[in-house]
């Protein structure tokens, strides 16, 4: 396989290889070792099923099952588990404009980081069909280098506060979640930070929210440009959930992503 490091080399691009064929135990610590050294990888020009989606995210850690961690474990006993809002199989989500987003604009955020769970998974996408104008990106920004960005007043701040999110969106995700604004990562052993377009406030702070946060984003992407991945049809875009925070713009037409979580295990190869 190539690989291509780009902008400041936290993504890599992979070109020629395909992982559709069960790959070498050589490639597998490669790709594991790409996602923990960088924080996105993509490999092009895929044609994938659920099968082979599955045992790519197998790679980096233990696959969510779909009632298991979304349902009924994840709220706890009693609670209803949340009313499925996109067509799901084999534990492979679709993610289209028919689910409960819509075509909308979907702000910064970390996936899951509004559920009641402790650890939030990491994820990958596959790109199965997309006519959207300019192939609707997604847009990351890097949460351990943003960090490093901020006045040190307010990392001082931070480090100290707790964050309350909430998912725009009703349904039984619709809950309140508790987390600190700032916290650890378990591999690079850095500081990221935790608020994103779902975080509706934070516990210590007693001025403007909104415009604390505007700021903060401000300060996080100051020599810490974004990356706006534009999907092909065959990309297969795998991403740390926690070194990164990303968002969606509004779009016109028919997308279809395929999306697998998983539980990182991040000693996987420690020795």
């Amino acid at each position: 396989m190539r690989v291509e490091h780009v902008q400041k080399n936290w993504i890599s691009i992979i070109h020629d290889l395909d992982c559709s064929k069960v790959l070498s135990a050589e490639t597998e610590k490669s790709l594991y070792e790409l996602l923990a050294d960088r924080a996105i990888i993509c490999i092009k020009n895929q044609t994938l099923s659920h099968d082979d989606l599955l045992r790519i995210a197998s790679i980096f850690g233990k696959v969510w099952d779909y009632k298991e961690d979304y349902g009924s474990r994840a709220f706890g006993v009693g609670h209803k588990q949340p009313e499925v809002d996109e067509e799901h199989s084999d534990n492979v989500e679709y993610v289209t404009e028919k689910g409960v987003l819509g075509n909308s604009y979907v702000p910064f955020h970390i996936d899951l980081n509004h559920y009641p769970i402790q650890y939030v998974p990491n994820r990958l996408l596959y790109c199965e069909a997309n006519d959207t104008k300019e192939s609707c990106p997604t847009v990351f920004l890097n949460t351990i280098e943003g960090f490093k960005h901020l006045d040190k007043n307010i990392q001082k701040l931070l480090r100290k506060s707790s964050i309350n999110l909430k998912a725009p969106y009703v349904g039984g995700r619709h809950a309140t979640m508790k987390r600190p604004a700032v916290d650890w990562h378990p591999w690079h052993k850095k500081e990221y930070i935790n608020i994103d377009g779902f975080t509706i406030d934070m516990d210590e702070y007693k001025g403007d929210w909104h415009n604390l946060r505007r700021t903060i984003y401000t300060q996080m992407e100051k020599d810490n440009p974004r990356y706006e991945h534009h999907y092909d049809v065959g990309d297969l875009l795998i991403y740390d959930n926690r070194g990164t925070t990303h968002f969606r713009p509004e779009f016109e037409g028919h997308r279809m992503l395929k999306r697998v979580s998983w539980h990182q295990d991040w000693s996987k190869y420690v020795e």
